[in-house]
């Protein structure tokens, strides 16, 4: 169910990577207050379009692989909405259990922290802070990134789920040594689609498989 997902991550890897490293090429006597807030701005634009756009790519591929897993479960076909843009930004505007926040809002907090240390850094005239702040900055943002792309399959798995008419799911904890005891104990469980529990933490790759219909 990731396999898109891990390779859109990688294009946004190196995405985030290229745009945060152009603002360590500023020189301290460039930066200003009215500076730093348009480029840290833009560059959050920038970073949020590209997360739609592939977000919704993995969304929609997560979609014809749960509708494929339904019928393969013996449900009928229907018609169902394909998750589209306004899909997309109604999920990133959502609550998130397992983070605790929201999405735009944890952007623009994670902005105004960068924006504040490249400010101290150009003070103290600190090369070496300016540049791990920026770095810390980076690593913040694909965090981020990383967990709503897999928070973006999953949520479009559920979706076609109910909208299949699917009424119980059965959870998969990939086995390999590295799950946690939480996920470890959910392999196996059978939940109601209405009852399914929120992943215990980032970066949780366990799915869903529908429970055959009677």
């Amino acid at each position: 169910m990731y396999r898109l997902a891990d390779k859109l991550l990688e294009q946004l890897k190196k995405l985030i990577r290229r745009e945060f490293n152009r603002l360590g090429i500023f020189g301290f006597d460039e930066l200003n207050v009215p500076r730093v807030t348009t480029e840290t701005t833009e560059l959050l634009e920038r970073l949020m379009a590209e997360n739609l756009r592939r977000y919704l790519q993995a969304a929609q591929k997560a979609s014809a692989d749960a509708k494929a897993l339904v019928l393969g479960a013996g449900y009928e076909d229907r018609e169902i909405a394909i998750p589209d843009e306004a899909w997309v930004i109604a999920f990133l505007q959502s609550y998130n259990y397992v983070s605790g926040y929201l999405y735009e809002q944890e952007a623009e907090r994670k902005r105004l922290r960068l924006a504040e240390q490249m400010l101290t850094a150009k003070e103290y005239q600190s090369r070496t802070q300016y540049n791990d702040s920026i770095r810390r900055a980076a690593n913040l943002w694909w965090t981020q990134t990383s967990h709503y792309m897999l928070d973006a399959v999953d949520v479009a798995i559920l979706y076609v789920f109910k909208a299949m008419g699917v009424v119980q799911v059965k959870w998969i904890t990939n086995i390999d040594g590295r799950e946690c005891q939480t996920c470890r104990d959910r392999n196996g469980q059978i939940y109601d689609i209405d009852k399914v529990p929120p992943k215990a933490h980032r970066g949780c790759r366990c799915t869903w498989k529908p429970v055959p219909k009677k």
